[in-house]
């Protein structure tokens, strides 16, 4: 049998504590931050720059000291931001764990679109793919995280 595409993920893990796929392009400098979301989480947490993003919806890590104090810091800066949006903090986290290695993932891994080279697909919303239950997505308002609305209206798969 062959193994499945996903499970090359955990391959790739030899050499690395975290994969993530990235969000391009990076943060390089207070200027480049466009989002709301960013410009608070800087001010409250203090980016060192340049920033890399890396997208919380597919991760593939080993049980390591480094991962424990990853993880224990992203929860830290989630709370502190007002327990919305992911990426932000993890970016923050990321950053605050100087051993950990890191290994950027291509769009593939969690890629809006449905072809040859997709590994797994982010179904949600717009991005709906026939064949492939669409989920109720909510999101933090970008003016308060606190405050959540629905997104997109689909299946509720929970």
């Amino acid at each position: 049998m062959q193994k499945l595409d996903f499970l090359l993920g955990f391959d790739m893990l030899d050499a690395h504590d975290l994969l993530g796929r990235t969000v391009e392009p990076p943060l390089e400098n207070v200027s480049s931050i466009k989002t709301p979301v960013y410009r608070q989480a800087h001010k409250v947490l203090g980016y060192t720059f340049p920033v890399t993003l890396i997208n919380g919806g597919v991760l593939f890590f080993h049980k390591c000291p480094a991962i424990t104090a990853l993880f224990r810091k992203w929860h830290h800066s989630w709370r502190k931001l007002g327990s919305g949006r992911d990426m932000p903090s993890l970016a923050w986290a990321i950053q605050q764990v100087p051993n950990l290695r890191v290994r950027k993932l291509g769009r593939e891994w969690n890629s809006p679109t449905l072809d040859k080279e997709t590994i797994i697909a982010h179904a949600w919303g717009p991005h709906a793919i026939k064949g492939i239950p669409k989920m109720t997505k909510y999101i933090p308002t970008m003016q308060d995280n606190t405050v959540w609305r629905r997104q997109f209206k689909g299946a509720d798969l929970s």
